[in-house]
């Protein structure tokens, strides 16, 4: 029986985290479905990020199109821990430059003044 169907109710970011250590494809399906909250899908990109296995990059640069820019932080962030691929240095630069979020915009402004 998998988190989703065993409950009704959101899992919380422990239990997302515990879940990327002890069924890392439950967590990776949750997300591809898109099978939780906003906040859900936040921490669940973010516990992703954790994961060793090669299979997390490709569905955590899917989330970085996500509608909601929490969502796609929570994708960067889990990201992070897979810059070492060529893949995904490339995506984060792309989508770092075409954000519109309030906060890339401020990056990309500061950047330019000290430029």
């Amino acid at each position: 029986m998998t988190l989703a169907t065993e409950s009704r109710r959101e899992p919380t970011e422990a239990e997302l985290r515990a879940l990327a250590k002890k069924d890392p494809a439950e967590l990776l399906r949750l997300i591809k479905e898109r099978a939780l909250s906003v906040a859900g899908l936040t921490f669940a990109a973010e516990s992703a990020g954790a994961l060793s296995t090669d299979a997390a990059a490709p569905v955590l640069i899917d989330l970085l199109t996500h509608p909601s820019p929490v969502v796609r932080e929570g994708a960067v962030l889990g990201l992070g821990r897979h810059v070492q691929s060529h893949d995904v240095r490339a995506k984060l630069h792309d989508i770092a430059e075409g954000d519109s979020s309030p906060r890339s915009e401020e990056r990309r402004v500061g950047k330019e003044c000290r430029s």
